[in-house]
């Protein structure tokens, strides 16, 4: 659930000064300890508490706002409902992508008949193989979306519940961040284009973001 800002890696758990009395969790990108820093060379060990105090101060941020949050919930099922009939687009989808297939055997075979010449023929299999690929992104976008779309009512549903009923958290709570968290960023650049490692940014299962900025010196 633990990325990099920097290169998109997993984070890794790693146990500092183990054999003595300063031992503590941290969590560092995975390329940097495999391939080594130059792979990775922005990203920074992160302590184990100072993400769980971030995340407890953005959960409670949150919960402090209740009303917006339930807001941004109700619009996102707004706009589920309004993706019923993607059904239909991935049918039609699927059928311009067979019928771009027919259409390239009809091309290759004019060409090997000798009915277009080379250079006609090369344009328009250039122009139709990049519509196709073009196509079947689309079609792999819309499968996507049809996948989410059956469980994300459900995910809003869990995500208000845990909001609402929840209090505010005083430590850290490993269910309550499992099962409303989608993954958490660590690192990233600020407006002016200078590195700051220890952001951290919250992404909810419902699709809403929460920063918190320079998390190592403000917590």
């Amino acid at each position: 659930m633990l990325k990099c800002g920097y290169c998109g890696k997993n984070l890794v758990r790693k146990q500092w000064h183990s054999n003595s009395k300063y031992s503590k969790a941290v969590w560092y990108c995975s390329e940097p300890c495999r391939k080594g820093v130059k792979y990775c060379p922005n990203a920074k060990a992160i302590s184990e508490s100072v993400l769980e105090e971030a995340f407890v101060e953005s959960y409670n941020r949150l919960c402090d706002n209740k009303q917006d949050v339930l807001e941004d919930l109700l619009a996102k099922i707004k706009t589920i409902l309004k993706k019923e009939k993607i059904e239909e687009v991935i049918k039609q989808t699927d059928e311009s992508i067979q019928k771009i297939k027919v259409r390239r055997n009809k091309l290759l075979n004019e060409y090997l008949n000798g009915t277009i010449p080379q250079d006609i023929y090369e344009e328009n299999e250039r122009l139709l193989k990049t519509t196709l690929l073009n196509k079947k992104n689309e079609l792999k976008y819309l499968k996507k979306q049809l996948d989410e779309k059956d469980n994300i009512s459900n995910r809003i549903s869990e995500f208000r519940k845990n909001i609402m009923n929840n209090p505010i958290l005083e430590e850290f709570d490993r269910v309550v961040f499992e099962s409303i968290v989608e993954k958490a960023i660590v690192g990233s650049f600020d407006e002016n284009g200078n590195k700051d490692p220890y952001k951290i940014t919250f992404i909810y299962k419902t699709g809403i973001q929460d920063e918190i900025k320079e998390a190592k010196k403000n917590l």
